[in-house]
């Protein structure tokens, strides 16, 4: 194939992907309900497959991994859905978002030295992200450092006053600091206790 045909061909696996993927993507932490149809998990496959196609032709094309993350992630396919957020983070590093996709994935494999340094990238690329600090507060938790985790929760509050997780959070943190609870170890922990 010549350029420009690479070039086109890119660009229609690319367009047809996204029309199969339209409105089943988990954003901004709001999950769509329930597992997806036989039938949305079909168009999920077939638009990873076309993806995949993508990033053999620009194995650079960090949307691409992006969408395939997304997709793996609607499936409940944790672990693949990382390894695409992974490439993604690689391909843009300074890009906060990505690294808030590979750290909640992280998180929920409770890979916690990955999800540490995806967490970190997060907030280097997006500092002004609620979500991203009550990331890394969780992280610190988890590590056994309630109290540097306190300040991750303070400044996700200051970024968005109303937001009843991360106002548990800064609570489950105050009772670990006291003494009333012991320190979380895992992810499903710290869901338990807020």
């Amino acid at each position: 194939m010549n350029p420009p045909r690479i070039i086109r061909e890119r660009d229609r696996l690319y367009a047809r992907a996204t029309d199969l993927t339209e409105g089943e993507f988990i954003l901004d932490g709001v999950p769509r309900p329930g597992p997806p149809s036989w039938l949305t998990a079909l168009r999920l496959r077939r638009a990873i497959r076309l993806l995949r196609r993508v990033v053999e032709i620009n194995p650079y094309s960090w949307p691409s991994w992006f969408m395939i993350g997304k997709a793996y992630e609607r499936l409940g396919a944790t672990e693949a859905a990382l390894e695409a957020f992974k490439r993604a983070v690689e391909i843009v590093p300074t890009n906060g978002s990505m690294a808030k996709e590979a750290c909640a994935q992280a998180m929920a494999l409770e890979y916690y030295d990955w999800a540490v340094q995806f967490a970190e990238l997060a907030l280097k690329g997006r500092p002004d992200d609620p979500a991203a600090h009550s990331n890394m507060g969780v992280l610190l938790l988890i590590a056994g450092r309630p109290a540097d985790a306190r300040p991750a929760f303070e400044k996700a509050l200051e970024l968005e006053p109303q937001s009843a997780g991360s106002k548990r959070l800064l609570a489950l943190t105050q009772r670990v600091i006291v003494g009333e609870l012991q320190c979380p170890t895992s992810v499903h922990q710290v869901q338990r206790n807020v």
